[in-house]
């Protein structure tokens, strides 16, 4: 299971960064960049929150940490396929999102812990939704 690590600088501060990563109408702008279009739930930590695509498909992960402004990291759970959960054995299978303050505004990392057969999604997926973010937060 390799560990994955993103980061860029965005020229923002990191409420905006945040902001731009979890409000439900910026999520909406980057997340189809991981063949995400929309979430159910809320972020709060302790918390389920549902990823779908387009087709009421996707995943769902558990909210394990949420440090507004600073850290949010997700437990992957499972796929949902037509509307139902199904469990996965992902144990250990998490990402988490870190924001520091820097210079030139906010350096925000990205850690997944991958399963080997995601890793390569994740490798050529990421670097788009960090650029696209980056767009995001600093228009």
């Amino acid at each position: 299971m390799p560990l994955l690590n993103f980061e860029t600088e965005i020229n923002a501060t990191r409420e905006k960064v945040w902001d731009t990563l979890w409000q439900e109408e910026s999520f909406k702008a980057w997340a189809p960049t991981l063949n995400c279009s929309y979430y159910e739930g809320n972020f709060q930590q302790d918390s389920k929150i549902y990823f779908f695509g387009e087709d009421r498909n996707g995943m769902y992960s558990f909210v394990e940490k949420n440090i507004p402004e600073k850290e949010m990291k997700f437990q992957h759970l499972g796929w949902i396929n037509d509307g139902e959960e199904s469990p996965q054995d992902w144990e250990n299978s998490w990402e988490t999102y870190l924001l520091e303050e820097s210079s030139n505004g906010t350096q925000l990392k990205i850690e997944v812990n991958a399963l080997d057969e995601f890793a390569d999604f994740f490798s050529s997926n990421y670097p788009n939704m960090i650029q696209k973010v980056k767009e995001l937060a600093e228009s």
